[in-house]
């Protein structure tokens, strides 16, 4: 009887060893996977066309588990992602629009109607903590008055009025804790607190400037006159002038790393400038291969490395890629839909190129690696995004009701929603 019950106790403890190695080697391939396919997700505005419904829709780029969230039954409109892509402000109404702030990991929505009942909501807009949401209110509907600029913040519900007139505030102007933001008011630069709270007007009396951005100390703000560039420092309540009897057209673009600021000069043939804040050096973009003019637009790589010059022509533009030292002037290419996107890194862009073939327009993603030339990733597509690490690059490819695809590392080229599904706007999770 013993002999027996030693047998059956090493069977029993075999087969649990077994059980147990195989388990082991379950959960380290399921590890080995996941290191090499990390999830990587996508939130993606949808429509079904086989259930006329739509909503969000939740995509892994390296598996196919795509999740379906519903809008709440009343909203239909507009898809306003956060930066992180967790929230999305929806919209719905066609005369009187309403929104609503969801978060579709947790759940939670706020009503900004319920919150705020006698503002009709006008241009709400995120902030980049993906937290804050500034808007203005229109809060004579009939009449067209517009009330001032209100910010909820999410987490809490708490909603203040943050300046008692209508504004438009950029991403550039919020001090890099977002405590504090410069508005330009009346031709006067004014720097506010992001309770409504500690206004405080800079410009001297009599006085025109306008803002550019905050230094990274947020110590110190840089705003521009007609022709000049100066810098307000807090603690010592003082200026300096950094440029002087420069005409400046357009307001200027600090760079990433804020040692640069990028400028247009000029009322008839504006031209590309950039003016160092080290070294107080203002350097002209141009070359004996190309003379840029009739620029209208700027745009800084993350990195601080390019800048992208926009000239706009009688029958489209030109968009050129230069140094801020003018070491290197290249041609990207004419007619590009809308501003090149750059991978995280700065080392990679993309950008889409229209044309009209027979009667109809179409547009192609490019993507450049600044190590060769331009390459089309494929025809019939718009829309690039690069992924937070800058290994993948989604877009939207059209001709098939415009479907979402991604392309990794170059290749690996895949749709991510059917032929049933239309894709309206989508941004990776952060």
């Amino acid at each position: 009887m013993k002999h027996h019950y030693n047998t059956q106790t090493r069977f029993v403890l075999r087969l649990f060893l077994m059980v147990m190695i195989a388990i082991g080697m379950m959960c380290a391939g399921a590890v080995a996977l996941g290191t090499f396919y990390p999830t990587q997700l996508i939130l993606a505005q949808t429509y079904s066309i086989t259930r006329a419904t739509s909503g969000i829709t939740l995509l892994d780029v390296n598996r196919n588990l795509p999740i379906n969230y519903s809008f709440p039954s009343e909203y239909r409109g507009q898809f306003t992602p956060s930066a992180d892509g967790h929230r999305v402000i929806i919209s719905a109404g066609t005369i009187q629009q309403q929104y609503a702030v969801w978060d579709i990991f947790t759940g939670r929505i706020i009503y900004l109607t319920d919150i705020f009942p006698n503002c009709l909501v006008v241009n709400p807009t995120w902030l980049r903590d993906s937290r804050h949401i500034i808007f203005s209110c229109q809060t004579n509907i009939q009449g067209g008055m517009m009330g001032g600029l209100n910010v909820l913040d999410f987490e809490t519900g708490d909603m203040n009025l943050f300046y008692s007139q209508s504004q438009y505030v950029t991403d550039n102007q919020w001090s890099p804790n977002l405590n504090y933001v410069g508005i330009d008011v009346n031709n006067t630069v004014r720097i506010m607190g992001l309770d409504g709270t500690s206004e405080q007007i800079i410009t001297p009396p009599n006085k025109w400037q306008r803002f550019i951005g905050w230094e990274k100390n947020a110590e110190s703000v840089l705003v521009y006159g007609l022709k000049s560039i100066e810098r307000y420092t807090f603690a010592t309540d003082s200026w300096e002038v950094l440029l002087a009897d420069f005409q400046i057209t357009q307001q200027p673009v600090l760079s990433p790393d804020g040692t640069w600021v990028a400028i247009i000069s000029g009322l008839r043939t504006p031209r590309p400038y950039v003016f160092n804040l080290l070294t107080s050096e203002l350097i002209a973009l141009s070359s004996s291969e190309f003379d840029i003019s009739d620029v209208d637009l700027l745009q800084w790589s993350p990195d601080s490395q390019w800048l992208v010059i926009r000239s706009a022509q009688i029958d489209g533009n030109i968009h050129y890629l230069a140094k801020p030292d003018a070491s290197d002037i290249r041609l990207i290419s004419e007619n590009i839909e809308a501003p090149p996107v750059w991978s995280p890194d700065g080392r990679k862009m993309s950008y889409e190129i229209y044309a009209v073939r027979g009667n109809n327009y179409f547009s192609d993603v490019m993507v450049w690696d600044m190590l060769s030339p331009p390459q089309a990733i494929m025809r019939d597509t718009h829309s690039p995004l690069w992924s937070p690490d800058g290994n993948s690059l989604a877009f939207i490819f059209y001709p098939q009701q415009q479907q979402l695809w991604v392309a990794v590392n170059g290749g690996d080229m895949r749709p991510l929603t059917g032929d049933d599904v239309v894709v309206a706007g989508f941004i990776f999770v952060k």
